[in-house]
């Protein structure tokens, strides 16, 4: 039994309170065919949805079974729903994307019925209406009668005790408006058929009670029929409970059967996705660049872990003695005089007629894999002056063979006529991992490959040091007294490595016919990055001038720099000063070897009479604090840069979804009006959600792939070279709760409003 009890409804709008129901007194049960009957406004569509759970109210008390609904909640009122109340409405609400069947078949399918039986019933339901010839055509495709059949069909699928028709023939003719009066006369013999028209001779027939409403009040409730009154079945709740597959089935079918829609949404998220991925993979670059910043030392660039550097306990040099004496004395398989030549990075620039890059490269003597060549990945040892082997990072070994057979620039950035011209080849091809050598990273930039050379052409490699010590000296500036000049120093720092800076801009030229302790500048305006002879085309200043190398700060008094403007940019001095800026004394030596089977200890060496430094250990001590800094910068910028991404794609890709969702909320309340609750309908769109990411994420991970393994590091997309399988979870992963996101904040706001007044908005 349905127990109304002085029940009071009230709407509020614009601050204006209207009633819409007033104490309203009623009981109702099964086997009954009420009409409710009054004017357009009276109340009569309002009485019905509150007796049905679709709206609230306010005052008084509703009975169902003798059970108090006023403190129910939203759950409780939809489970009532559920059980209780099918619906027949004047505008059908039908899911036109479905069929017939499809349409019949879905409130069992919500109440939790067996498949087998689903579709048994359904087929059965659809002939008692007489809709067996229709029943694979759309909701879209029927004329109203048989729309009106499908949702009568569809409530008696539901087989709830109640059937609420708000104007259920409203829109048909007299004669299918006869039929469906018939038909839920029928229905009215095993359950409660509650209609609302406004037009009473047209059920009068049918009627076995009559309730006419005015202005909000019950003014007349009168007996038409005798029936033989039921109370409401009681249904419990294990009845009614839909299972998490045929959820996921539905979920899928309410994506396949809108394409149009599914696939503009999975086109926005592919678009999303993308920017993602990117900014993801170079999170990851970063990532792993900075995992890789334990390398970095500021004076160390080969840091092999077969290397030992040694230097005079007293700062004197190495006799050619001493040098013939180390190989045999420590048990090294190689010493290497002038070694800083290893640590000297330079930019070189690598070739073919189908590939072309440039790489941060350091020089090694080509003596040091002579008797390797069965490490080689390709090729072979280099045995004349203008062939090389190219040693790679873990990060290229897979492309060794492109490397095979091209041309190396020993002149890449660098106009020095003393530094050696013509291109290297590359015969031969190793693995650093298989030769135990390893690179440090200068300033953050990582060393990725090393350039083994002849002997002879290792030590003209000296004159590129030197080059470097001169410009960047000039670039510190000089000291001097002179008032025909401004100097303003200290703006660069001085280059222990070359990078291809400034400096790269000038050329070093030997004049003889200039003075010694002179240097003659050219094109200073355009280029030196000071302020000199201000207002003048030219101007001198003799001073002192310093720089740094690996060992010491060197000072050269009584230079004379003469600096004229001109569109030329080089450096000329005689070969006496250039010497000055060379020094060939050896002050350190590497030894190459295992260092655990040296003849003697690190301990011995710092007590005697040399003075080791192991650049492997040493390099991870003393870049600690800065291989902190700079992973906690990097990430946290990088980091911040993927979140902002992933927080305009949430915000982009809600906004569309919302859209296109915006156009589903009727489906949605047509779901709530059959069987399905808040939790079904947020499963609804979580699985939605979940589907079309995941189908996107597939589409995407081809093109993911392609784009690994075809970038290059000079790239704007190189950050998918970093991906590993890793990186393609964490990615789904991070679009997953995206997707989680969105249908989150969506369900909050659906539910926002009642299931009527969605209902009404949709109209």
């Amino acid at each position: 039994m349905i127990k109304l009890v002085n029940v009071s409804k009230y709407y509020s709008s614009n601050n204006v309170i209207a009633m819409g129901l007033r104490k309203a007194n009623l009981e109702l049960h099964t086997n009954e065919f009420v009409a409710i009957v009054g004017e357009s406004g009276s109340g009569k569509t309002t009485l019905l949805n509150v007796i049905c759970g679709i709206d609230t109210y306010e005052e008084g008390e509703l009975y169902i079974n003798g059970e108090e609904t006023s403190y129910f909640n939203t759950t409780e009122m939809e489970n009532y729903r559920k059980k209780y109340v099918a619906f027949v409405f004047q505008n059908y609400n039908l899911i036109d994307s479905y069929t017939v069947l499809q349409n019949v078949e879905a409130p069992m399918i919500l109440a939790g019925y067996p498949r087998k039986e689903i579709r048994k019933r359904a087929l059965e339901i659809i002939d008692r209406v007489g809709l067996s010839r229709h029943i694979h055509h759309k909701a879209t495709k029927l004329s109203g009668g048989q729309k009106q059949r499908v949702v009568i069909a569809r409530a008696l699928a539901k087989d709830c005790p109640i059937i609420a028709a708000d104007e259920p023939t409203g829109n048909l003719d007299s004669e299918s408006g006869k039929q469906i009066l018939e038909l839920l006369y029928e229905i009215s013999k095993e359950k409660l058929v509650i209609l609302v028209t406004h037009d009473f001779d047209q059920v009068k027939a049918y009627a076995t009670r009559k309730i006419r409403i005015y202005d909000g009040e019950i003014v007349e409730d009168i007996t038409l029929k005798k029936v033989d009154k039921k109370d409401l079945p009681t249904i419990p709740d294990a009845q009614v409970k839909i299972r998490f597959w045929d959820l996921v089935r539905m979920a899928l079918h309410n994506l396949l059967a809108v394409p149009k829609k599914t696939i503009l949404l999975m086109l926005v998220l592919l678009i999303s996705t993308f920017f993602v991925a990117w900014m993801y993979g170079t999170f990851s670059r970063i990532s792993s660049q900075a995992e890789g910043a334990s390398q970095y030392y500021p004076q160390f660039l080969n840091i092999s872990p077969d290397r030992l550097v040694l230097r005079k306990a007293d700062a004197s040099i190495f006799s050619d003695d001493d040098l013939s004496d180390l190989q045999a004395l420590i048990g090294a398989d190689h010493v290497i005089d002038h070694d800083y030549v290893m640590d000297n990075g330079i930019m070189m620039h690598i070739y073919s007629d189908t590939y072309s890059a440039g790489y941060q490269t350091a020089v090694i003597p080509a003596s040091l894999i002579a008797d390797q060549a069965s490490l080689l990945l390709a090729g072979e040892l280099p045995d004349a002056n203008d062939e090389v082997a190219v040693i790679l990072s873990d990060t290229y070994v897979q492309s060794a063979e492109i490397f095979l057979g091209t041309k190396v620039d020993k002149n890449y950035y660098t106009n020095s006529e003393l530094v050696p011209q013509a291109d290297f080849t590359v015969v031969g091809v190793f693995s650093m991992s298989d030769l135990n050598m390893m690179a440090a990273s200068i300033s953050y930039q990582a060393t990725e490959l090393f350039i083994a050379v002849s002997d002879p052409v290792f030590a003209e490699y000296e004159q590129l040091l030197t080059f470097n010590n001169i410009t960047s000296s000039l670039f510190t500036g000089i000291n001097t007294d002179s008032e025909d000049v401004t100097v303003t120093s200290n703006l660069f720092r001085p280059a222990y490595y070359y990078y291809g800076d400034a400096a790269s801009m000038y050329s070093i030229i030997l004049d003889e016919s200039i003075a010694d302790n002179r240097l003659e500048i050219t094109g200073w305006n355009s280029s030196l990055p000071y302020e000199m002879c201000i207002d003048k085309e030219s101007c001198s200043a003799t001073g002192t001038l310093s720089f740094t190398d690996f060992y010491r700060t060197k000072t050269l008094s009584n230079i004379t720099i003469r600096f004229d403007e001109s569109n030329a940019n080089q450096i000329s001095m005689n070969s006496t000063t250039f010497a000055l800026f060379q020094d060939a004394d050896v002050y350190q030596v590497s030894l190459i070897g295992n260092v655990d089977q040296m003849n003697f200890s690190l301990p011995v060496l710092h007590a005697g009479e040399y003075l080791a430094t192991y650049p492997y250990e040493q390099s991870k001590i003393t870049s600690a604090i800065q291989d902190i800094y700079y992973f906690l910068s990097n990430m946290l910028a990088s980091g911040l840069a993927l979140f902002f991404v992933i927080l305009v794609t949430m915000l982009v890709t809600y906004l569309i979804t919302r859209l296109v969702y915006n156009t589903k909320l009727r489906d949605y309340a047509i779901f709530r009006t059959i069987g399905a609750n808040q939790n079904i309908i947020r499963w609804f769109i979580y699985l939605e959600n979940t589907f079309m990411t995941t189908g996107t994420y597939l589409l995407f991970l081809p093109l993911a792939i392609y784009l690994k393994l075809s970038q290059g590091q000079y790239s704007a997309l190189y950050g998918f070279s970093f991906y590993t399988l890793w990186s393609y979870i964490v990615l789904y992963v991070i679009l997953l709760l995206i997707a989680f996101f969105n249908s989150r904040k969506y369900c909050r706001k659906i539910f926002k409003e009642s299931v009527n007044k969605t209902l009404k908005n949709a109209e």
